[in-house]
C-alpha cells in the first residue's frame, strides 16, 4: 500500500523536494521490526534510526521513499 499524505508547509523538504515524516509516522512505518532491522532498509544503524523515531534528527526524504518502496515489496 501506499501511504497518501497531504504535503504541508512544515512538512516539505528543502527546496519542497520530497516529503520529510514525522516521528509519529517513522514509529508507526518500523511496525514489529527492530530499530536496527529498520534502519538496514535503509541503509542506516540503529542509532540513527531511534534518532528519526525520538525527533532528534528528521529522516530525509529520500530515506522515507525507500523505507516506503521496500516495505510495498
Amino acid at each position: 500500500f501506499i501511504l497518501q499524505i497531504r504535503m504541508t508547509k512544515q512538512n516539505k523538504g528543502r527546496d519542497n523536494i520530497g516529503y520529510i515524516p514525522t516521528k509519529e509516522q517513522v514509529r508507526a512505518y518500523r511496525g514489529k521490526m527492530t530499530q536496527a532491522e529498520a534502519g538496514a532498509l535503509i541503509y542506516a544503524g540503529a542509532r540513527r534510526w531511534r534518532k528519526y523515531e525520538l525527533g532528534e534528527v528528521k529522516m530525509p526524504p529520500e530515506c522515507w521513499e525507500l523505507l516506503q518502496y521496500k516495505l510495498m515489496v
